[in-house]
Protein backbone atom coordinates (compact mmCIF):
# COMPACT_ATOMS: atom_id res chain seq x y z
CA UNK A 1 0.00 0.00 0.00
CA UNK A 2 2.86 2.37 0.84
CA UNK A 3 4.51 1.69 -2.52
CA UNK A 4 1.22 2.31 -4.33
CA UNK A 5 0.73 5.63 -2.51
CA UNK A 6 4.25 6.79 -3.34
CA UNK A 7 3.75 5.98 -7.02
CA UNK A 8 0.42 7.80 -7.00
CA UNK A 9 2.03 10.90 -5.49
CA UNK A 10 4.79 10.72 -8.10
CA UNK A 11 2.25 10.64 -10.91
CA UNK A 12 0.24 13.45 -9.42
CA UNK A 13 3.38 15.58 -9.02
CA UNK A 14 4.75 14.75 -12.49
CA UNK A 15 1.55 15.85 -14.15
CA UNK A 16 0.53 18.56 -11.72
CA UNK A 17 1.45 21.45 -13.99
CA UNK A 18 -0.85 20.12 -16.73
CA UNK A 19 -3.34 18.09 -14.68
CA UNK A 20 -6.85 18.83 -15.86
CA UNK A 21 -8.93 16.53 -13.67
CA UNK A 22 -10.00 13.08 -12.61
CA UNK A 23 -12.36 10.56 -14.13
CA UNK A 24 -13.81 7.66 -12.14
CA UNK A 25 -16.67 5.17 -12.11
CA UNK A 26 -19.91 5.98 -10.23
CA UNK A 27 -19.63 5.20 -6.52
CA UNK A 28 -15.82 4.96 -6.55
CA UNK A 29 -14.19 3.79 -4.26
CA UNK A 30 -17.19 2.20 -2.50
CA UNK A 31 -18.09 0.22 -5.60
CA UNK A 32 -20.45 0.62 -8.52
CA UNK A 33 -24.03 -0.68 -8.71
CA UNK A 34 -25.67 -2.80 -11.44
CA UNK A 35 -26.82 -0.84 -14.50
CA UNK A 36 -24.38 1.97 -13.69
CA UNK A 37 -23.14 4.12 -16.56
CA UNK A 38 -20.84 7.04 -17.32
CA UNK A 39 -20.12 9.05 -20.47
CA UNK A 40 -17.13 11.41 -20.43
CA UNK A 41 -15.43 13.50 -23.14
CA UNK A 42 -12.65 16.10 -23.29
CA UNK A 43 -10.57 17.70 -26.07
CA UNK A 44 -6.97 18.85 -26.15
CA UNK A 45 -5.85 22.39 -26.91
CA UNK A 46 -4.25 23.17 -30.25
CA UNK A 47 -0.71 21.79 -30.39
CA UNK A 48 -1.34 19.45 -27.46
CA UNK A 49 -2.52 15.90 -26.87
CA UNK A 50 -4.80 14.57 -24.14
CA UNK A 51 -4.02 11.43 -22.18
CA UNK A 52 -5.74 9.35 -19.51
CA UNK A 53 -3.65 7.68 -16.78
CA UNK A 54 -5.61 4.96 -14.97
CA UNK A 55 -4.35 4.27 -11.46
CA UNK A 56 -6.97 1.70 -10.42
CA UNK A 57 -9.07 -0.82 -12.36
CA UNK A 58 -11.37 -3.38 -10.69
CA UNK A 59 -14.34 -4.45 -12.83
CA UNK A 60 -16.21 -7.68 -13.31
CA UNK A 61 -14.23 -9.85 -15.73
CA UNK A 62 -16.00 -11.41 -18.71
CA UNK A 63 -15.22 -12.70 -22.18
CA UNK A 64 -14.62 -9.78 -24.54
CA UNK A 65 -15.66 -7.51 -21.61
CA UNK A 66 -19.32 -8.04 -22.57
CA UNK A 67 -20.64 -7.53 -19.03
CA UNK A 68 -18.95 -4.55 -17.31
CA UNK A 69 -16.50 -2.48 -19.35
CA UNK A 70 -14.64 0.78 -19.84
CA UNK A 71 -14.28 1.89 -23.45
CA UNK A 72 -11.97 4.69 -24.56
CA UNK A 73 -12.29 6.48 -27.92
CA UNK A 74 -10.00 8.89 -29.77
CA UNK A 75 -11.94 11.18 -32.09
CA UNK A 76 -14.71 8.61 -32.07
CA UNK A 77 -12.47 5.63 -32.87
CA UNK A 78 -12.31 2.84 -30.26
CA UNK A 79 -8.74 2.51 -28.94
CA UNK A 80 -9.20 0.38 -25.78
CA UNK A 81 -11.73 -1.92 -24.06
CA UNK A 82 -10.99 -2.77 -20.41
CA UNK A 83 -12.44 -5.01 -17.71
CA UNK A 84 -11.27 -7.28 -14.91
CA UNK A 85 -8.58 -6.37 -12.38
CA UNK A 86 -5.21 -4.94 -13.42
CA UNK A 87 -2.34 -4.05 -11.14
CA UNK A 88 -0.92 -0.53 -11.18
CA UNK A 89 2.29 -1.65 -12.91
CA UNK A 90 0.34 -3.35 -15.71
CA UNK A 91 -1.83 -0.27 -16.22
CA UNK A 92 1.25 1.91 -16.48
CA UNK A 93 3.17 -0.39 -18.85
CA UNK A 94 0.52 -1.78 -21.21
CA UNK A 95 -2.72 0.24 -20.88
CA UNK A 96 -1.96 3.93 -20.29
CA UNK A 97 0.46 4.38 -23.22
CA UNK A 98 -2.49 3.68 -25.57
CA UNK A 99 -4.87 6.19 -24.02
CA UNK A 100 -3.63 9.26 -25.92
CA UNK A 101 -5.48 11.51 -28.36
CA UNK A 102 -4.21 12.90 -31.63
CA UNK A 103 -2.78 16.41 -31.62
CA UNK A 104 -5.64 18.78 -30.88
CA UNK A 105 -7.96 15.77 -30.77
CA UNK A 106 -10.53 14.49 -28.28
CA UNK A 107 -10.79 11.55 -25.92
CA UNK A 108 -14.10 10.07 -24.79
CA UNK A 109 -14.81 7.37 -22.24
CA UNK A 110 -17.89 5.28 -21.59
CA UNK A 111 -18.56 2.94 -18.69
CA UNK A 112 -21.44 0.56 -18.17
CA UNK A 113 -22.28 -2.32 -15.83
CA UNK A 114 -24.97 -4.95 -16.29
CA UNK A 115 -27.22 -6.73 -13.77
CA UNK A 116 -25.02 -9.80 -13.25
CA UNK A 117 -22.62 -8.58 -10.55
CA UNK A 118 -22.36 -11.15 -7.78
CA UNK A 119 -19.34 -9.58 -6.15
CA UNK A 120 -19.14 -5.84 -5.54
CA UNK A 121 -16.26 -4.31 -7.56
CA UNK A 122 -14.60 -0.99 -6.72
CA UNK A 123 -14.51 0.36 -10.30
CA UNK A 124 -11.85 2.56 -11.87
CA UNK A 125 -10.11 5.87 -11.38
CA UNK A 126 -7.67 7.88 -13.46
CA UNK A 127 -6.55 11.40 -14.21
CA UNK A 128 -6.46 13.15 -17.54
CA UNK A 129 -3.76 15.61 -18.50
CA UNK A 130 -2.51 17.58 -21.45
CA UNK A 131 0.91 17.28 -23.05
CA UNK A 132 2.76 19.20 -25.69
CA UNK A 133 2.25 17.52 -29.05
CA UNK A 134 5.47 17.32 -31.02
CA UNK A 135 4.73 14.41 -33.35
CA UNK A 136 5.58 14.74 -37.02
CA UNK A 137 5.59 12.43 -40.02
CA UNK A 138 8.75 13.11 -42.02
CA UNK A 139 8.33 10.17 -44.40
CA UNK A 140 9.88 10.75 -47.81
CA UNK A 141 12.58 13.12 -46.58
CA UNK A 142 16.13 11.86 -47.09
CA UNK A 143 17.65 14.54 -44.88
CA UNK A 144 16.61 16.83 -42.04
CA UNK A 145 16.91 17.80 -38.38
CA UNK A 146 14.96 16.64 -35.34
CA UNK A 147 15.17 18.25 -31.90
CA UNK A 148 13.41 18.03 -28.57
CA UNK A 149 10.61 20.64 -28.10
CA UNK A 150 11.91 24.21 -27.58
CA UNK A 151 15.51 23.33 -28.48
CA UNK A 152 18.02 24.83 -27.66
CA UNK A 153 16.04 25.97 -24.62
CA UNK A 154 14.73 23.56 -21.95
CA UNK A 155 12.28 21.10 -23.46
CA UNK A 156 8.59 21.24 -22.65
CA UNK A 157 7.07 19.41 -19.72
CA UNK A 158 4.77 16.47 -20.32
CA UNK A 159 6.01 16.09 -23.87
CA UNK A 160 5.00 13.02 -25.85
CA UNK A 161 6.79 13.22 -29.20
CA UNK A 162 6.85 10.81 -32.10
CA UNK A 163 8.79 11.46 -35.30
CA UNK A 164 8.32 9.05 -38.21
CA UNK A 165 11.11 8.60 -40.75
CA UNK A 166 10.68 6.47 -43.85
CA UNK A 167 12.74 6.38 -47.04
CA UNK A 168 13.12 4.08 -50.03
CA UNK A 169 13.98 0.46 -49.27
CA UNK A 170 17.43 0.63 -50.88
CA UNK A 171 18.49 3.34 -48.38
CA UNK A 172 19.34 3.21 -44.68
CA UNK A 173 18.80 5.98 -42.14
CA UNK A 174 21.74 7.43 -40.21
CA UNK A 175 21.30 9.68 -37.18
CA UNK A 176 24.08 12.16 -36.36
CA UNK A 177 23.60 13.36 -32.76
CA UNK A 178 25.00 16.61 -31.46
CA UNK A 179 27.37 16.32 -28.51
CA UNK A 180 25.03 18.68 -26.66
CA UNK A 181 22.78 16.00 -25.14
CA UNK A 182 20.85 16.59 -21.90
CA UNK A 183 17.91 14.32 -21.05
CA UNK A 184 16.83 13.99 -17.41
CA UNK A 185 18.25 11.02 -15.54
CA UNK A 186 17.99 9.94 -11.89
CA UNK A 187 21.02 9.74 -9.61
CA UNK A 188 21.01 5.94 -9.91
CA UNK A 189 21.15 6.06 -13.71
CA UNK A 190 17.46 5.43 -14.45
CA UNK A 191 15.83 7.42 -17.23
CA UNK A 192 13.22 9.91 -16.02
CA UNK A 193 12.71 11.48 -19.44
CA UNK A 194 13.72 9.27 -22.32
CA UNK A 195 14.49 8.91 -25.99
CA UNK A 196 13.81 5.67 -27.87
CA UNK A 197 14.50 4.67 -31.49
CA UNK A 198 12.16 2.05 -32.92
CA UNK A 199 13.06 0.07 -36.04
CA UNK A 200 11.47 -3.02 -37.61
CA UNK A 201 14.11 -5.19 -35.95
CA UNK A 202 13.47 -3.82 -32.43
CA UNK A 203 13.52 -0.82 -30.11
CA UNK A 204 16.86 0.79 -29.23
CA UNK A 205 17.27 2.67 -25.97
CA UNK A 206 16.10 4.28 -23.78
CA UNK A 207 18.75 6.99 -23.98
CA UNK A 208 19.15 9.70 -21.35
CA UNK A 209 21.77 11.52 -19.31
CA UNK A 210 24.48 13.68 -20.89
CA UNK A 211 26.00 11.11 -23.29
CA UNK A 212 24.40 10.97 -26.75
CA UNK A 213 23.98 7.72 -28.66
CA UNK A 214 26.99 6.73 -30.72
CA UNK A 215 27.18 8.97 -33.77
CA UNK A 216 26.60 8.25 -36.56
CA UNK A 217 23.84 6.03 -35.29
CA UNK A 218 23.16 3.30 -37.88
CA UNK A 219 19.54 2.18 -37.80
CA UNK A 220 20.18 -0.58 -40.40
CA UNK A 221 16.72 0.19 -41.70
CA UNK A 222 14.88 2.49 -44.09
CA UNK A 223 12.17 3.07 -41.48
CA UNK A 224 12.44 4.42 -37.92
CA UNK A 225 10.20 6.05 -35.31
CA UNK A 226 11.76 8.41 -32.75
CA UNK A 227 9.94 8.54 -29.40
CA UNK A 228 10.60 11.21 -26.77
CA UNK A 229 8.67 11.66 -23.51
CA UNK A 230 9.15 14.01 -20.57
CA UNK A 231 7.49 14.39 -17.19
CA UNK A 232 6.06 17.49 -15.49
CA UNK A 233 9.22 19.04 -14.09
CA UNK A 234 12.88 19.67 -14.90
CA UNK A 235 14.95 22.17 -16.89
CA UNK A 236 16.98 19.88 -19.17
CA UNK A 237 17.78 21.06 -22.69
CA UNK A 238 17.20 17.83 -24.58
CA UNK A 239 18.76 16.76 -27.87
CA UNK A 240 19.15 17.46 -31.55
CA UNK A 241 20.31 15.31 -34.44
CA UNK A 242 20.61 15.40 -38.18
CA UNK A 243 19.22 12.47 -40.14
CA UNK A 244 20.41 11.44 -43.56
CA UNK A 245 20.53 8.34 -45.73
CA UNK A 246 23.15 6.12 -47.21
CA UNK A 247 22.90 3.35 -49.75
CA UNK A 248 22.44 -0.12 -48.31
CA UNK A 249 25.75 -1.95 -48.48
CA UNK A 250 25.89 -5.43 -46.99
CA UNK A 251 29.69 -5.51 -47.29
CA UNK A 252 31.69 -8.57 -48.16
CA UNK A 253 30.43 -11.57 -46.14
CA UNK A 254 32.49 -12.73 -43.19
CA UNK A 255 33.84 -16.14 -44.17
CA UNK A 256 36.89 -18.20 -43.10
CA UNK A 257 40.22 -17.22 -44.60
CA UNK A 258 41.23 -20.78 -45.47
CA UNK A 259 40.14 -20.39 -49.08
CA UNK A 260 37.78 -23.37 -48.99
CA UNK A 261 34.49 -21.46 -49.01
CA UNK A 262 34.41 -19.39 -52.19
CA UNK A 263 32.20 -16.40 -53.05
CA UNK A 264 31.13 -15.66 -56.61
CA UNK A 265 30.15 -12.00 -57.05
CA UNK A 266 31.66 -8.76 -55.79
CA UNK A 267 28.75 -6.28 -55.78
CA UNK A 268 27.42 -5.75 -52.25
CA UNK A 269 24.68 -3.12 -52.67
CA UNK A 270 20.94 -3.54 -52.05
CA UNK A 271 19.46 -6.45 -54.07
CA UNK A 272 22.87 -7.60 -55.31
CA UNK A 273 23.38 -11.37 -55.23
CA UNK A 274 26.36 -13.57 -54.39
CA UNK A 275 26.81 -17.32 -54.62
CA UNK A 276 28.84 -19.71 -52.50
CA UNK A 277 30.62 -22.91 -53.41
CA UNK A 278 33.44 -25.06 -52.09
CA UNK A 279 36.81 -24.81 -53.83
CA UNK A 280 37.51 -28.53 -53.50
CA UNK A 281 35.48 -31.57 -54.47
CA UNK A 282 36.47 -33.08 -51.14
CA UNK A 283 34.11 -30.67 -49.34
CA UNK A 284 30.36 -30.28 -49.52
CA UNK A 285 28.38 -27.07 -49.02
CA UNK A 286 26.10 -26.98 -45.97
CA UNK A 287 23.37 -24.35 -46.27
CA UNK A 288 21.98 -22.27 -49.11
CA UNK A 289 24.20 -21.20 -51.98
CA UNK A 290 22.56 -17.93 -53.12
CA UNK A 291 22.27 -14.82 -50.93
CA UNK A 292 20.78 -11.37 -51.60
CA UNK A 293 21.69 -8.05 -49.97
CA UNK A 294 18.54 -7.08 -48.05
CA UNK A 295 17.22 -3.66 -47.04
CA UNK A 296 18.43 -4.30 -43.47
CA UNK A 297 22.04 -4.49 -44.69
CA UNK A 298 22.29 -8.23 -44.09
CA UNK A 299 22.85 -11.02 -46.60
CA UNK A 300 19.76 -13.22 -46.72
CA UNK A 301 19.59 -16.55 -48.53
CA UNK A 302 16.81 -17.67 -50.84
CA UNK A 303 15.70 -19.86 -47.95
CA UNK A 304 15.54 -16.91 -45.53
CA UNK A 305 18.79 -17.69 -43.68
CA UNK A 306 21.16 -14.97 -42.47
CA UNK A 307 23.94 -17.26 -41.26
CA UNK A 308 26.59 -17.98 -43.84
CA UNK A 309 26.94 -21.48 -45.35
CA UNK A 310 30.03 -23.54 -44.65
CA UNK A 311 32.08 -26.19 -46.36
CA UNK A 312 32.16 -29.52 -44.55
CA UNK A 313 34.86 -32.02 -45.37
CA UNK A 314 33.80 -35.30 -46.92
CA UNK A 315 35.11 -37.99 -44.60
CA UNK A 316 35.64 -41.72 -44.75
CA UNK A 317 35.16 -42.17 -48.49
CA UNK A 318 38.31 -43.24 -50.36
CA UNK A 319 38.78 -42.00 -53.89
CA UNK A 320 39.72 -45.58 -54.81
CA UNK A 321 37.74 -48.62 -53.64
CA UNK A 322 39.88 -50.92 -51.49
CA UNK A 323 40.69 -54.43 -52.57
CA UNK A 324 39.85 -57.32 -50.29
CA UNK A 325 41.88 -57.14 -47.10
CA UNK A 326 44.81 -59.38 -46.26
CA UNK A 327 47.13 -59.43 -43.22
CA UNK A 328 49.56 -56.99 -41.66
CA UNK A 329 51.71 -59.92 -40.55
CA UNK A 330 52.56 -60.88 -44.12
CA UNK A 331 49.34 -59.21 -45.26
CA UNK A 332 48.17 -57.41 -48.36
CA UNK A 333 49.81 -54.22 -49.53
CA UNK A 334 47.60 -51.17 -49.76
CA UNK A 335 47.27 -49.30 -53.03
CA UNK A 336 47.43 -45.51 -53.18
CA UNK A 337 44.07 -43.98 -52.26
CA UNK A 338 42.69 -47.09 -50.55
CA UNK A 339 43.47 -45.93 -46.99
CA UNK A 340 44.01 -42.17 -47.52
CA UNK A 341 43.63 -41.22 -43.84
CA UNK A 342 46.59 -43.26 -42.55
CA UNK A 343 49.64 -41.10 -41.76
CA UNK A 344 53.17 -42.39 -41.26
CA UNK A 345 55.45 -41.18 -38.44
CA UNK A 346 59.09 -42.31 -38.59
CA UNK A 347 60.78 -40.34 -35.78
CA UNK A 348 61.44 -40.52 -32.86
CA UNK A 349 59.93 -43.97 -33.38
CA UNK A 350 57.90 -45.62 -36.11
CA UNK A 351 54.12 -45.54 -35.83
CA UNK A 352 50.98 -44.05 -37.26
CA UNK A 353 48.22 -41.49 -36.88
CA UNK A 354 44.82 -40.93 -38.51
CA UNK A 355 43.76 -37.76 -40.34
CA UNK A 356 40.42 -36.45 -39.03
CA UNK A 357 40.38 -33.01 -40.69
CA UNK A 358 42.68 -30.63 -42.54
CA UNK A 359 44.48 -29.51 -39.36
CA UNK A 360 44.25 -32.45 -36.94
CA UNK A 361 45.17 -36.12 -36.56
CA UNK A 362 44.49 -38.70 -33.85
CA UNK A 363 47.03 -41.15 -32.48
CA UNK A 364 47.85 -43.12 -29.33
CA UNK A 365 49.07 -41.16 -26.31
CA UNK A 366 51.54 -43.94 -25.54
CA UNK A 367 53.16 -43.39 -28.92
CA UNK A 368 53.73 -39.61 -28.61
CA UNK A 369 54.01 -39.09 -24.85
CA UNK A 370 57.77 -38.53 -25.03
CA UNK A 371 57.74 -36.45 -28.22
CA UNK A 372 58.14 -32.70 -28.21
CA UNK A 373 55.10 -30.77 -29.45
CA UNK A 374 56.81 -29.38 -32.53
CA UNK A 375 59.09 -32.33 -33.23
CA UNK A 376 56.85 -34.71 -35.15
CA UNK A 377 56.87 -35.02 -38.91
CA UNK A 378 53.93 -36.87 -40.42
CA UNK A 379 53.67 -38.15 -43.99
CA UNK A 380 50.44 -38.63 -45.91
CA UNK A 381 49.33 -39.61 -49.38
CA UNK A 382 51.72 -42.56 -49.64
CA UNK A 383 51.94 -46.31 -49.27
CA UNK A 384 55.71 -46.88 -49.74
CA UNK A 385 57.60 -45.53 -46.74
CA UNK A 386 60.74 -45.02 -48.82
CA UNK A 387 59.09 -42.17 -50.75
CA UNK A 388 59.44 -39.96 -47.68
CA UNK A 389 63.11 -39.60 -48.57
CA UNK A 390 62.13 -37.41 -51.51
CA UNK A 391 58.56 -36.22 -50.81
CA UNK A 392 58.50 -33.45 -53.44
CA UNK A 393 59.16 -35.86 -56.27
CA UNK A 394 56.72 -38.48 -55.00
CA UNK A 395 53.90 -35.99 -54.15
CA UNK A 396 53.96 -37.06 -50.52
CA UNK A 397 52.32 -34.53 -48.16
CA UNK A 398 54.57 -33.56 -45.26
CA UNK A 399 52.91 -32.29 -42.07
CA UNK A 400 54.80 -30.84 -39.14
CA UNK A 401 53.28 -30.91 -35.67
CA UNK A 402 52.51 -27.66 -33.88
CA UNK A 403 50.90 -29.11 -30.81
CA UNK A 404 50.36 -32.50 -29.18
CA UNK A 405 47.45 -32.84 -26.75
CA UNK A 406 47.41 -35.99 -24.65
CA UNK A 407 44.15 -36.98 -22.98
CA UNK A 408 44.17 -35.70 -19.37
CA UNK A 409 43.14 -39.11 -18.06
CA UNK A 410 46.17 -40.86 -19.51
CA UNK A 411 48.97 -41.82 -17.06
CA UNK A 412 52.36 -41.13 -18.56
CA UNK A 413 55.16 -43.68 -18.42
CA UNK A 414 57.40 -42.90 -15.44
CA UNK A 415 60.06 -45.42 -16.43
CA UNK A 416 60.24 -46.87 -12.91
CA UNK A 417 58.36 -50.05 -13.72
CA UNK A 418 56.78 -51.84 -16.63
CA UNK A 419 53.47 -50.28 -17.55
CA UNK A 420 50.32 -52.22 -16.76
CA UNK A 421 47.68 -49.64 -17.70
CA UNK A 422 47.05 -47.94 -21.07
CA UNK A 423 43.68 -46.42 -20.17
CA UNK A 424 42.72 -43.24 -22.11
CA UNK A 425 45.44 -43.98 -24.68
CA UNK A 426 44.56 -41.22 -27.13
CA UNK A 427 46.17 -37.97 -28.25
CA UNK A 428 45.53 -35.20 -30.77
CA UNK A 429 48.14 -33.72 -33.12
CA UNK A 430 47.63 -30.23 -34.56
CA UNK A 431 49.56 -29.43 -37.72
CA UNK A 432 51.46 -26.19 -38.14
CA UNK A 433 49.43 -25.46 -41.29
CA UNK A 434 46.39 -26.79 -43.09
CA UNK A 435 46.75 -29.66 -45.53
CA UNK A 436 45.14 -29.85 -48.94
CA UNK A 437 43.02 -32.92 -49.48
CA UNK A 438 43.51 -35.04 -52.55
CA UNK A 439 42.63 -38.53 -53.80
CA UNK A 440 45.46 -40.01 -51.70
CA UNK A 441 44.96 -37.85 -48.59
CA UNK A 442 41.47 -37.73 -47.08
CA UNK A 443 40.09 -37.69 -43.52
CA UNK A 444 38.26 -40.50 -41.75
CA UNK A 445 34.90 -39.99 -40.04
CA UNK A 446 34.58 -40.02 -36.26
CA UNK A 447 32.12 -42.61 -34.92
CA UNK A 448 28.87 -41.86 -33.17
CA UNK A 449 29.14 -41.40 -29.42
CA UNK A 450 28.41 -44.64 -27.51
CA UNK A 451 27.74 -46.56 -30.73
CA UNK A 452 28.65 -49.81 -28.96
CA UNK A 453 31.17 -52.40 -30.06
CA UNK A 454 29.59 -55.52 -31.50
CA UNK A 455 31.11 -58.95 -30.87
CA UNK A 456 32.69 -60.38 -34.04
CA UNK A 457 32.24 -57.02 -35.81
CA UNK A 458 34.70 -56.94 -38.69
CA UNK A 459 37.06 -54.05 -39.31
CA UNK A 460 40.35 -53.17 -40.97
CA UNK A 461 43.62 -52.39 -39.23
CA UNK A 462 46.51 -50.91 -41.17
CA UNK A 463 50.13 -49.95 -40.59
CA UNK A 464 53.78 -49.88 -41.58
CA UNK A 465 54.75 -52.02 -38.57
CA UNK A 466 56.30 -55.44 -38.16
CA UNK A 467 55.38 -58.18 -40.60
CA UNK A 468 56.74 -61.60 -41.64
CA UNK A 469 59.88 -61.64 -43.73
CA UNK A 470 59.35 -62.88 -47.26
CA UNK A 471 62.61 -64.80 -46.93
CA UNK A 472 61.92 -66.32 -43.52
CA UNK A 473 58.25 -66.20 -42.46
CA UNK A 474 59.25 -66.93 -38.87
CA UNK A 475 61.21 -63.70 -38.73
CA UNK A 476 59.51 -60.30 -38.28
CA UNK A 477 60.74 -57.24 -40.17
CA UNK A 478 59.54 -53.64 -40.55
CA UNK A 479 57.27 -53.28 -43.54
CA UNK A 480 58.24 -50.61 -46.04
CA UNK A 481 54.72 -50.69 -47.56
CA UNK A 482 51.41 -49.88 -45.88
CA UNK A 483 49.59 -53.13 -45.16
CA UNK A 484 46.03 -53.79 -44.05
CA UNK A 485 44.26 -56.74 -42.47
CA UNK A 486 40.70 -57.82 -41.77
CA UNK A 487 40.17 -58.64 -38.11
CA UNK A 488 37.16 -59.08 -35.82
CA UNK A 489 36.22 -57.75 -32.39
CA UNK A 490 36.66 -60.39 -29.70
CA UNK A 491 34.07 -61.08 -26.98
CA UNK A 492 34.43 -59.04 -23.80
CA UNK A 493 35.35 -62.04 -21.68
CA UNK A 494 38.19 -62.89 -24.04
CA UNK A 495 39.51 -59.32 -23.87
CA UNK A 496 39.44 -59.39 -20.06
CA UNK A 497 41.99 -62.23 -20.13
CA UNK A 498 44.97 -59.97 -20.58
CA UNK A 499 48.60 -61.08 -20.99
CA UNK A 500 51.08 -61.03 -18.11
CA UNK A 501 54.25 -58.98 -18.16
CA UNK A 502 57.25 -61.20 -18.72
CA UNK A 503 59.41 -59.72 -15.96
CA UNK A 504 56.93 -59.09 -13.15
CA UNK A 505 54.09 -61.43 -13.97
CA UNK A 506 51.57 -58.63 -13.42
CA UNK A 507 48.46 -58.77 -15.56
CA UNK A 508 47.66 -55.85 -17.89
CA UNK A 509 44.62 -53.71 -17.03
CA UNK A 510 41.56 -53.84 -19.30
CA UNK A 511 38.95 -51.03 -19.10
CA UNK A 512 35.72 -49.99 -20.81
CA UNK A 513 37.77 -47.53 -22.88
CA UNK A 514 39.34 -50.44 -24.76
CA UNK A 515 38.38 -53.36 -26.94
CA UNK A 516 40.46 -56.17 -28.39
CA UNK A 517 40.43 -57.63 -31.86
CA UNK A 518 42.30 -60.03 -34.10
CA UNK A 519 42.01 -63.13 -36.26
CA UNK A 520 44.00 -66.31 -36.80
CA UNK A 521 47.28 -65.21 -38.35
CA UNK A 522 46.24 -61.52 -38.44
CA UNK A 523 46.97 -58.76 -35.97
CA UNK A 524 48.50 -55.35 -35.53
CA UNK A 525 52.07 -55.45 -34.39
CA UNK A 526 54.97 -53.41 -33.04
CA UNK A 527 55.45 -50.09 -34.91
CA UNK A 528 51.75 -50.02 -35.84
CA UNK A 529 51.04 -47.96 -32.68
CA UNK A 530 48.67 -45.02 -33.14
CA UNK A 531 47.27 -46.36 -36.39
CA UNK A 532 43.57 -46.84 -37.20
CA UNK A 533 41.08 -49.66 -36.77
CA UNK A 534 38.32 -48.81 -39.23
CA UNK A 535 34.73 -50.04 -39.57
CA UNK A 536 32.87 -51.22 -41.49
CA UNK A 537 35.22 -53.58 -43.21
CA UNK A 538 37.02 -51.96 -46.14
CA UNK A 539 35.26 -53.29 -49.23
CA UNK A 540 33.92 -52.31 -52.59
CA UNK A 541 30.95 -50.41 -51.11
CA UNK A 542 33.07 -47.24 -50.84
CA UNK A 543 32.20 -46.19 -47.26
CA UNK A 544 31.79 -44.01 -45.38
CA UNK A 545 34.27 -45.49 -42.92
CA UNK A 546 34.72 -44.60 -39.27
CA UNK A 547 37.68 -44.52 -36.90
CA UNK A 548 36.48 -47.06 -34.37
CA UNK A 549 39.79 -47.87 -32.68
CA UNK A 550 43.41 -46.80 -32.27
CA UNK A 551 46.24 -49.35 -32.07
CA UNK A 552 47.24 -49.18 -28.41
CA UNK A 553 48.96 -52.25 -26.92
CA UNK A 554 49.14 -56.02 -27.00
CA UNK A 555 51.35 -59.05 -26.46
CA UNK A 556 54.59 -59.30 -28.45
CA UNK A 557 53.94 -60.23 -32.07
CA UNK A 558 56.47 -63.04 -32.04
CA UNK A 559 54.23 -64.89 -29.55
CA UNK A 560 51.64 -65.19 -32.37
CA UNK A 561 48.68 -64.62 -29.98
CA UNK A 562 46.91 -62.48 -32.62
CA UNK A 563 45.07 -60.33 -30.07
CA UNK A 564 45.64 -56.58 -30.08
CA UNK A 565 44.11 -53.96 -27.79
CA UNK A 566 42.61 -50.77 -29.17
CA UNK A 567 41.43 -47.44 -27.74
CA UNK A 568 37.65 -47.27 -28.10
CA UNK A 569 37.29 -43.97 -29.99
CA UNK A 570 33.52 -43.64 -29.49
CA UNK A 571 34.22 -42.82 -25.83
CA UNK A 572 36.34 -39.82 -26.82
CA UNK A 573 34.39 -38.12 -29.62
CA UNK A 574 33.10 -35.36 -27.34
CA UNK A 575 36.60 -34.74 -25.96
CA UNK A 576 38.04 -34.58 -29.49
CA UNK A 577 35.44 -32.09 -30.72
CA UNK A 578 35.53 -29.90 -27.61
CA UNK A 579 39.34 -29.79 -27.58
CA UNK A 580 39.58 -28.86 -31.25
CA UNK A 581 36.83 -26.26 -30.98
CA UNK A 582 38.44 -24.65 -27.94
CA UNK A 583 41.80 -24.26 -29.66
CA UNK A 584 40.47 -23.23 -33.07
CA UNK A 585 38.24 -20.50 -31.57
CA UNK A 586 40.82 -19.21 -29.08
Amino acid sequence: MLRFSLLLLLFFHSASSKLLGWVESPGYPSGYLPHASLNWSRCASKGHTLSIRLIHLDLEDSQDCENDAVKVFSNGNLISVLCGNKEFEELQSTVNPLLVSASGGCLSLSFHSDFSNIQRHIGFRGFYSEQVSCSEDLSGLNEGDISSPSWPGPYAENANCQYTLSVEAHLQLELHFSEAFDVEQSTDGQCIDLLRIETPSGTLGPFCGDTPPLSPFHTHSHHAIIHFTSNGFGTNKGFTFHFQTRAVDCGFPDIPEDGILKVVGSNTQYKDQIQFNCSSKFYTLEGDDTYTCSASGAWVSDGGRTEMPKCNQICGIPAKNPASAGRILGGRNANLGEIPWHLLIKEPSRGGATLINDRWAVTAASFVEKAEESSLVLYGGLTDGRTTNNPHVSNVTVMESERIIIHPGYSRDTGHAERTNFDNDIALIRFSSRVNFGPNLLPICLPEVNRGMVENEQGTVSGWGMTESTVNPKKLVTSRVLKHAQIGVYPLEQCEITPNLETTGKRMVFTNNMFCAGAPGRDSCQKDSGGPFVTPLLSLNGGPYYLTGIVSWGPPCDQRMYKGYYTKVENYVDWIKETINKIETF
